[in-house]
């Protein structure tokens, strides 16, 4: 009797933690990211945007086109009309793909990696970088944010 019971037991346990491990990769998969398309000239490139207050509120704004001018040779900026939530931090180190708001109101997509003493707050990034600083080119470019439409 004991030895059916630690059967059960054991066979309880696993399909316990067998419910708990199909579940783990859908939520790693999203992590509360919401998908975006970012337009950078003519490519277009995926994104995730944080599960953050700052990217919520960018989020409603679109779909959005803005011109976004040249700095340093390793960014696009746009100051915006309005701001949003910001919570910056030092981040050290940008990454290319990085997409970041400068201050409450300066949107920031960097195409290049680089080591910074500047304070920003994360918004999102763009996940396949490859060709986007040819993409991003050189001087001002219009770049345009959209959410990705969820399949039916």
């Amino acid at each position: 009797m004991k030895t059916m019971i630690r059967k059960l037991f054991v066979l309880a346990v696993l399909v316990l933690l067998a419910g708990c491990l199909t579940k783990m990769p859908v939520m790693a998969k999203t992590n509360g990211n919401t998908p975006v398309n970012i337009k950078v000239g003519k490519k277009t490139f995926k994104a995730v945007f944080y599960n953050n207050e700052t990217a919520k509120a960018f989020l409603k704004k679109m779909p959005v086109k803005y011109k976004m001018s040249e700095l340093n040779g390793n960014e696009k900026y746009k100051y915006l009309k309005y701001s949003l939530p910001a919570r910056e931090q030092n981040v050290t180190r940008i990454k290319a793909g990085d997409i970041m708001l400068y201050g409450s109101d300066c949107l920031v997509v960097f195409y290049k990696s680089f080591s910074t003493t500047y304070t920003y707050t994360r918004i999102g990034r763009i996940t396949n970088t490859k060709g986007l600083k040819k993409a991003a080119g050189k001087g001002r470019i219009s770049v345009r944010f959209s959410k990705v439409k969820k399949k039916k």
